[in-house]
This record gives C-alpha cells, sequence and structure tokens, in this order.
C-alpha cells in the first residue's frame, strides 16, 4: 500500500503544470548557459579587452565556431597528451635522449631552448606531430608532476612539526589529525598524464544547487499544507491508512523527487559540457582538477565526479525532509511557502557570509562537497579527527529524523481528536 502512495504522489507532484514548466526552465537554462552562453561571454569580454588596448584578434568568431574550436582543442589536446601519457619510462627516456642530442641539452628548458624550424616540421620524432609541441607537451606533464609532489611534500613537512609540537603539549586531537595528514599525503599518487578538459566547468558549477533548493522547495512546501487549503487533510487522518502510511509516503516521495531533480539537472550539464568542449582526462587523479589539487584521498576524476553527485542528491533529499515537515506543521500553503522560503534564504546567506560554518547552512553545505575534499576537513570528536562530510551528514539526517518523528507526532495527536 506505501508503494502506490508513493506513486500517487510523485504523480501528483510531477503533473503539477507549473513544477513542469519551471523544471523544464531550469533544465533548458543549465544548458544554454553551460553549453555555450558562458563561454561566448567570455569570449567578448576577451575582445572587448583587445579592443581597449587598440588590438584586433585574427579572426572574430559567433558562437558555433567558437564552440567548433573548444571541441577541436580538447581533440587535439587529447591526441598529444595520449602519446607522451602512454609512453613508458624507458620511452620518455629515449624521447628526451633524442630530443636533446638533435636540440640540445637545453631543450627541455624554457627559459633556455632556442627554438629552430625543424622543431615546427609537420612531422618529427612522433609521426604526424611537430617536435616543439611534444616538448612543451613534456614539459607541461612533467611539471605539472613535480608541482603537485611539492605541494604536497610541503603539507607532510609541516605536519610533521605540527605533530612533534602536539606530541609535547599532549594535545592527542591535533597529534592524531596530522599523523593522519602525513599518511595520506605520503601516499605515492600516478603519475598525470593528460590535461583535464570539460571536468572543471563542469564541477564548478554551482547553479545545481540554487535551481535545485527552489524546484524542492516548490514540490515539497505545499506537499501537506495544500490538503488543509483542498479541505482534504480530515479525510487523510480519518482514513484507514492515515495512520501512518500517508504522511510516510509525502516524505519519501519527496525525497525521491528532490534527487531525482539532481540527476536530471547533471545530466543537463554533462550533455551541455559534451556539446561545448567535449570531456578528457576522467581517469586522471583529481588531484589534476583546479580546485582540488590538494586533495589527501586517492581518488580519480570521475569517481570525485560520482562523489559530488552523491552528495548532492543526499543534500537534496535531507533538504526535502525539512520542507516536507515544514509544510506538516503549517496550516496553509501560504504560510508553508512562506517558512520554506525563508529557511532557504536563511541558509543561502549564511553560505555566503559564514562558508566555514558548514554545520549552519543546514543539508545544503553538501551541495558544496569540494570543500570537503579539498585538505583533510575534519572535526573533532572525542580527541578523534573524523571528516566533516560523516559528521555533517550524520548531523542533518538525525535532525530530519527528529523533525519528521515530531511531525508524525502531530498528525497523530490530530487524527485522533477527530
Amino acid at each position: 500500500m506505501l508503494r502506490t502512495l508513493i506513486r500517487y504522489e510523485c504523480k501528483k507532484s510531477i503533473g503539477n503544470r507549473f513544477f513542469l514548466i519551471v523544471l523544464c526552465l531550469f533544465l533548458l537554462v543549465q544548458m544554454v548557459w553551460i553549453g555555450g552562453l558562458q563561454e561566448w561571454l567570455e569570449y567578448q569580454d576577451y575582445l572587448e579587452q583587445l579592443s581597449l588596448h587598440g588590438m584586433e584578434p585574427a579572426k572574430k568568431m559567433n558562437v558555433v565556431e567558437l564552440l567548433a574550436e573548444s571541441r577541436m582543442v580538447t581533440e587535439q589536446i587529447r591526441k598529444e597528451h595520449g602519446i607522451i601519457g602512454q609512453l613508458s619510462p624507458e620511452e620518455q627516456s629515449m624521447f628526451v635522449s633524442a630530443m636533446e642530442q638533435k636540440y640540445g641539452e637545453d631543450v627541455f628548458d624554457p627559459m633556455e631552448m632556442i627554438t629552430t624550424e625543424e622543431m615546427f616540421a609537420p612531422s618529427g620524432y612522433f609521426s604526424g606531430f611537430q617536435d616543439y609541441v611534444m616538448i612543451e607537451t613534456y614539459n607541461q606533464l612533467h611539471d605539472w608532476n613535480l608541482a603537485i609532489d611539492s605541494a604536497r611534500q610541503q603539507v607532510v613537512d609541516s605536519a610533521s612539526a605540527l605533530a612533534e609540537q602536539a606530541a609535547t603539549e599532549s594535545d592527542d586531537y591535533s597529534l592524531r589529525r596530522n599523523q593522519n595528514i602525513i599518511r595520506l599525503y605520503r601516499a605515492a599518487l600516478p603519475d598525470i598524464t593528460s590535461a583535464v578538459y570539460g571536468w572543471n566547468t563542469y564541477l564548478a558549477d554551482n547553479n545545481i544547487s540554487f535551481l535545485t533548493a527552489f524546484l524542492v522547495l516548490l514540490t515539497c512546501c505545499g506537499s501537506v499544507s495544500a490538503e488543509h487549503d483542498h479541505k482534504t487533510w480530515m479525510m487523510l487522518h480519518t482514513a484507514k491508512n492515515g495512520k501512518r502510511k500517508t504522511l510516510a509516503a509525502k516524505y519519501l516521495s519527496g525525497a525521491l523527487i528532490a534527487m531525482a531533480i539532481v540527476l536530471l539537472l547533471h545530466l543537463a550539464s554533462l550533455c551541455a559540457v559534451l556539446y561545448r568542449s567535449g570531456f578528457l582526462g576522467a581517469g586522471q587523479p583529481v588531484q589534476a582538477l583546479d580546485q582540488l589539487s590538494l586533495c589527501p584521498y586517492s581518488l580519480t576524476v570521475w569517481q570525485f565526479a560520482l562523489l559530488r553527485l552523491l552528495c548532492q542528491m543526499a543534500g537534496a533529499a535531507l533538504l526535502s525532509l525539512l520542507l516536507t515537515t515544514i509544510s506538516a506543521f503549517s496550516r496553509s500553503g501560504i504560510i508553508s511557502y512562506a517558512a520554506g522560503a525563508v529557511l532557504l534564504g536563511g541558509f543561502l546567506m549564511l553560505e555566503f557570509f559564514l562558508p566555514h560554518k558548514g554545520w549552519l547552512v543546514g543539508p545544503m553545505t553538501l551541495f558544496y562537497p569540494q570543500k570537503y575534499f579539498d585538505s583533510y576537513y575534519t572535526a573533532n570528536l572525542l580527541e578523534y579527527p573524523v571528516p566533516w562530510v560523516v559528521v555533517h551528514t550524520v548531523l542533518w539526517i538525525s535532525i530530519s529524523w527528529v523533525l519528521s518523528y515530531l511531525a508524525d507526532l502531530i498528525y497523530h495527536r490530530k487524527r485522533e481528536s477527530l
């Protein structure tokens, strides 16, 4: 019976014409913005900066030509980095030796390299590729890996000093935390063998959080209070299954729809980025991403993208529970929507003004999971370091459960009074 009620509640929410119009509009906006409008506006700013300096671009492009060039650049980099990245250590040594013998020992030093016409021949050491391009590609990947290794070593050195200080001060939490940092950052990472294209754009998109919050507000804030407005709440209270299953169905259907909204928005973003520039580097270490270069965990780019999706789906589901509870406490739809809007506005303001106080931002803190993984971000629980992502998830699951229990309790009292 509960499954039937959940299906009925989902159909009722999805069948709302206004909700469907807003959902389709948001999906269209997401695809247009990510799929080309954002890059087009950046290109227009670039042209404006050139004109301010009295310069003209070699060629002015329309939006279709701009996106076509972006995809062409991605494919070219895929080929160049694919060749260098697939070389074994022995093959890399052979390439380096051949280039140094041909162009001089300083050929891999950007400050000392002397370019020659032979470097720009259409086909060099690798058939179909200029030697100059492949030397630059090798340098880019080599320097990139060295920079990440150097940054991680600095973290290890700093953590070692702090661990020694914590040991002398008998600070168990700081000692355990820094020991974990040393262990995580000393772990060897796979080398980055390719640039990462498309993923930075996709993972840096924060529009999904705002769009999801608004759509969940539309879906959940009227789920129970609308029964008051339509004068059907008394019938639900006195019905055979009104004791528990009706309210449970509203909670579960709201959570399912909230997670489906996140999934649809992510699919729209993925399709838009695929059209805009394509994806490159899904299997690279997550440290290849601009915002996660010091991530302590051994993840690939696609694994982090999946983890981000799951965090946002969990945040949307928990947000739906809070908003459904507000609806259950409210006597009319106007009150529930107003209270839900105030709650969301407060969460967003706290996220803007207090970005490091995630527990205050409610379940929406899970919409921005990068902050959990760009460093070793932990809470002090009984002198043991626990990742904040775990703390926030457990905290808001507990709060949501308590609120839903209170809503259920009030619901039963109303039923018994009839």
